[in-house]
């Protein structure tokens, strides 16, 4: 092994999951420089692998020009040592968010865990797709496995939070999340998420400071000012709430925004024609978001009164428009 490569990709490894306010370009540039140390570092190409689905969900390009990138990355690693478990990982996560092929999604991630049983991101990776799937109980057991594994990481110390907030078991999720909190404040996803959490647990108060810390840490990152967006409207503060809205459909115009919130937040406002036609979108992008909103718990999609029997009849269309629009654009094994 080249050490000074294995250095450089710890480097990398360590930016790229601080999901701080340095981004993923210092972890892009500590790979390439451990790949002009080593060509063959194929760790190091999973790391690009890595760094590119982040981009693929918070950053301001189309996911698909992105996810191709980060499939590349991540058989080119494969191509160099097959028994990089780690790298099916990331393919099944290509699989689930970005393809929507779920039989090879659960293929990869299996195919990680049997390579690298003590791999805490080939946990994590199975327990993405466990949620996607809706097998929460096993999501989260995934999720509490790869913590176990690596306590103070990031990458994995969100997961059971995240796992817990799909099954819609918000108390135990904010406990979590507020744990990773702790380990690294500074993390724009950890307290996105701990915000998406206080949000569908209806303390709206506190999902828009999560929010708003967020979208400053993150820069202004348009996925972390879309969930800010819509926890200001369910506060009643609809003036700012609007103002964000309109910036977010602005910035649409010249940047990547994801579709599926641009969808959510049209639904919010009950401009349905407008919110299918955000939704067509994020199947034709391919969207990483969309696949998530497809499972999420009724209340993320809520209105403040709304009777529960509404809410889970509006989850339930919400669900059959996502399907239909998945189904249609889907990548199949064969073209995978």
């Amino acid at each position: 092994m080249n050490l000074e490569a294995h250095n450089l990709y710890l480097k990398g490894i360590h930016f790229n999951r601080m999901y701080g306010s340095r981004g993923v370009e210092s972890a892009i540039d500590y790979f390439r420089q451990a790949l002009e140390k080593a060509p063959a570092y194929a760790a190091a190409y999973y790391g690009l692998s890595e760094t590119h689905l982040q981009i693929a969900f918070w950053g301001n390009q189309p996911p698909s020009e992105v996810c191709q990138k980060a499939k590349a990355y991540a058989r080119k690693a494969l191509a160099i040592d097959p028994t990089l478990g780690d790298a099916h990982g990331a393919l099944s996560y290509i699989y689930t968010v970005h393809d929507w092929n779920w039989e090879a999604a659960d293929r990869e991630s299996l195919e990680a865990l049997r390579l690298s049983p003590s791999s805490a991101p080939s946990h994590m990776f199975r327990s993405w797709y466990l949620s996607h799937v809706e097998r929460h109980e096993e999501a989260v057991a995934e999720a509490f496995e790869a913590q176990r594994l690596d306590p103070v990481s990031n990458f994995v110390n969100m997961g059971p939070g995240i796992a817990l907030t799909w099954q819609g078991r918000y108390g135990r999720a904010i406990d979590e999340l507020e744990k990773a909190k702790k380990i690294n404040p500074d993390s724009y996803l950890i307290r996105s998420f701990l915000g998406i959490a206080y949000y569908a647990n209806g303390e709206y108060e506190k999902a828009v400071g999560e929010h708003q810390k967020a979208t400053e840490i993150s820069g202004g990152a348009a996925f972390m000012a879309a969930f800010l967006e819509l926890a200001l409207s369910q506060c009643g503060k609809r003036e700012e709430a609007d103002r964000l809205f309109e910036e977010l459909k602005r910035r649409s115009r010249k940047e990547y925004v994801s579709p599926a919130n641009l969808f959510l937040m049209h639904l919010e406002r009950g401009r349905l024609a407008e919110a299918v036609k955000w939704l067509r979108k994020a199947g034709e992008m391919h969207d990483t978001n969309l696949s998530w909103v497809r499972v999420a718990p009724p209340e993320l999609i809520k209105s403040p009164a709304e009777p529960r029997l509404q809410t889970l009849l509006k989850k339930g269309l919400v669900k059959a428009m996502i399907n239909r629009t998945i189904s249609r654009y889907r990548i199949t094994e064969d073209a995978a």
